[in-house]
């Protein structure tokens, strides 16, 4: 700007720099042409490896999902797998441990009656016991049977005891 003089009150040394971009135009010079050039190749450069780069990301993305999606089938295909293996196991494995548990209970019973019976005497003991029992349970019901009043006694021929009753009215009339 213009300076002032502090004695005289004058400007001194006064320039206008303005110009008019009208009148007077700039032919570009060959650096400022070889800098517009190297600034539009490296653009178009950085657009290629964005581009390049894009495309990459998305074919690895792809692949992760195809991948994913192929573990997901088979992870899925092994767990149905596993259930079949599961319920075929437990198709044999349940009989097999029946039987087990019923041989068990059997030796278990035999191992009993052979330590209460030791000797052959005090088996036919106990199976005498048994059956006197059985016969007492048998008469007391067919004395029960013949006391009713719609029942017959059947009285086995060959021991001349009765065995047991039926209905006089059933189908067997």
């Amino acid at each position: 700007m213009a300076e002032t003089n502090s004695t005289s009150g004058q400007r001194t040394g006064t320039t206008n720099s303005r110009r008019s971009s009208a009148t007077t135009r700039r032919t570009p010079s060959t650096s400022g042409q070889k800098a517009a050039a190297t600034r539009k190749r490296n653009a178009a450069s950085r657009s290629a490896t964005t581009t390049k780069a894009n495309v990459k990301r998305t074919a690895t993305s792809a692949k992760t999902t195809a991948s994913s999606a192929s573990d997901a089938t088979a992870a899925e295909s092994k767990v149905i797998v596993t259930q079949v293996q599961q319920i075929a196991e437990r198709a044999v494995l349940v009989p097999v441990g029946a039987g087990l548990l019923a041989r068990d209970n059997l030796v278990s019973t035999v191992n009993g009656l052979a330590t209460k019976f030791g000797t052959r005497a005090a088996a036919e003991r106990e199976l005498k016991r048994y059956e006197r029992r059985g016969a007492t349970a048998r008469n007391r019901l067919v004395i029960w049977l013949v006391t009713s009043s719609s029942c017959c006694v059947v009285t086995d021929e060959r021991t001349g005891t009765n065995v047991a009753t039926r209905c006089c009215d059933g189908p067997f009339d």
